[in-house]
């Protein structure tokens, strides 16, 4: 090849290797100029939930890095480009999870196993598999009188209930004898309320309600099919996948507290219990009730959704915590892991593709609150609660997973207390200040993360007056605190130890005169 046509060539080369680099941002200028909302769509970095990187001379003159990341934010077409690789990478996940999972499934040659089943009395007050029925017949019990042929008149009936005797009382008219008539327990009229049969998603049982009492009972109950093959562990961002596409928050040593690894030191929750009495001694010279309560994590009431990995504690860290504040402080301080459990038999408690809990797990860790207050108690089981469909998805973006290949999610939403009226109702906002119509008079106070949000709608129309706010904001309510009559500090499992910083900063506010 001649030396003229070898430049030539190499100009061709060179004006493609130009025009590619520069054609895109162009056209890119184009669209800008043309398109604007279409631009702004495409350079949108909030679901990375993130601001554009900017650029200064400084980062340039240390190490460049600076630029990249600022031409980098500005990648023409970057937004669409990110939304295909989430597409087809989900969808390519999925299908080679589904797959491994069969194939090693096979090998192993095992077969499904059982979920343990949780305490049913830790929410419902205990399971009977009887009717409250009684095969005795009916007995006498007698005071002897005077030996003549007495004069029985009816002194008093009482009837008999479902798991209550009843009886007729007979005294003479001339002396002491009296006659009891003990009649036995009519039983329960049980009505069947909700069925379920085993799978892998569900418990197989049967619930019924009596017409009479209204107590809730459960029969044949069987525990759901659980996926034990081996399954690798997977984090995406700070998202950790798990099985039949379930979520896991796996950020901030959060996988510690479900192996166990991170357990407290006596020392360590001796620090804590002092701070949690002295807390409670200020609470005391105001009148307040002081409730401390823990959250669970999702890998705690959903376990049987992660993937492989070693459990090296069953007796872990906040369950440790929480039983030791309760044996060496005066503070109720809850941990409703086992009344959740019990839930997630009858209903999903957590989002499918978030870390929180949903309404109706909310709801439950409410109704344990509420026990420790000795404030009565509503069975989830006994209210409307229909199936709403949900986008709560915080584990998709920060794992960059697309929301269109996990839109398969649904929660039961408690339909409480649909006669009281809330003013102020702001689930979101880092401080709900909120008025009611419920004749409870009494002010609470919240203190609390993300996890406030689903419980706000229900605590709210238990008290005339409510603050549900973020801990982070614990100045901003000093007053609210210092003049309330219930203060409930919480976290999240994971965030046990921010939970005490906030008690810091509620002490120092309390001790100010």
């Amino acid at each position: 090849m001649s030396s003229g046509k070898k430049r030539i060539l190499k100009k061709i080369y060179i004006g493609l290797f130009v025009a590619m680099i520069s054609l895109p941002w162009i056209v890119w200028g184009g669209v800008r100029i043309f398109a604007p909302d279409y631009f702004a769509e495409q350079s949108d970095l909030s679901k990375e939930k993130r601001n554009k990187n900017e650029f200064k001379l400084s980062d340039l003159i240390d190490s460049g890095e600076g630029l990249s990341s600022y031409i980098d934010d500005r990648v023409p077409f970057r937004g669409g480009f990110i939304s295909i690789y989430q597409t087809y990478d989900g969808k390519t996940e999925k299908v080679y999870q589904d797959v491994m999972r069969s194939v090693i499934s096979f090998f192993s040659g095992k077969g499904p196993e059982r979920k343990e089943v949780g305490k049913l009395d830790s929410m419902f007050g205990g399971d009977s598999s009887g009717d409250g029925s009684s095969d005795n017949e009916p007995t006498q019990e007698i005071t002897e009188g005077k030996n003549h042929e007495h004069s029985l008149y009816v002194a008093e009936i009482e009837k008999p209930e479902c798991e209550k005797s009843g009886y007729i009382l007979y005294k003479c008219r001339e002396c002491e004898y009296m006659q009891k008539d003990i009649t036995p327990p009519k039983g329960h009229d049980l009505m069947l309320i909700k069925e379920s049969e085993v799978s892998y998603d569900s418990y197989g049982y049967k619930a019924y309600i009596c017409k009479e009492c209204g107590k809730f009972e459960v029969k044949d109950l069987v525990s759901k099919y659980v996926d034990t093959t081996y399954m690798a562990p997977q984090i995406v961002g700070g998202t950790l996948l798990g099985r039949d596409n379930w979520m896991y928050y796996a950020d901030n040593n959060a996988m510690d507290y479900y192996t166990g690894i991170n357990v407290l030191t006596e020392e360590q929750m001796k620090s804590y219990a002092d701070k949690v009495n002295r807390l409670q001694e200020l609470c005391n010279a105001r009148g307040m009730s002081l409730v401390i309560m823990f959250m669970p994590n999702k890998e705690q009431v959903y376990p049987e959704y992660m993937p492989t990995m070693e459990v090296y504690n069953q007796y872990k860290r906040v369950q440790q915590l929480t039983d030791y504040l309760n044996a060496n402080t005066y503070t109720s301080c809850l941990y409703p892991l086992e009344a959740l459990k019990t839930a997630e038999i009858f209903w999903p408690v957590y989002y499918k593709y978030d870390s929180h809990w949903n309404h109706m797990g909310a709801f439950v860790g409410l109704q344990e609150m509420y026990k420790v207050l000795g404030i009565e108690t509503t069975n989830p089981m006994l209210l409307g609660a229909p199936v709403c469909p949900t986008d709560r998805n915080d584990l998709l973006l920060l794992g960059g997973l697309s929301p269109d290949n996990y839109n398969n999610d649904s929660e039961f939403v408690p339909n409480y207390k649909s006669d009281i009226y809330v003013n102020g109702l702001d689930v979101h906002a880092d401080i709900c200040h909120t008025y009611s119509s419920s004749p409870n008079a009494c002010k609470l106070v919240m203190l609390a993360d993300s996890f406030r949000e689903m419980m706000t709608p229900y605590i709210t129309k238990d008290f005339s007056e409510c603050v549900i706010a973020h801990r982070n904001v614990t100045d901003s309510v000093a007053e609210d605190i210092k003049n309330c009559n219930i203060l409930v500090l919480a976290a999240v499992e994971r965030e046990d130890a921010s939970l005490f910083n906030c008690i810091d900063k509620v002490i120092d506010i309390l001790e100010q005169q």
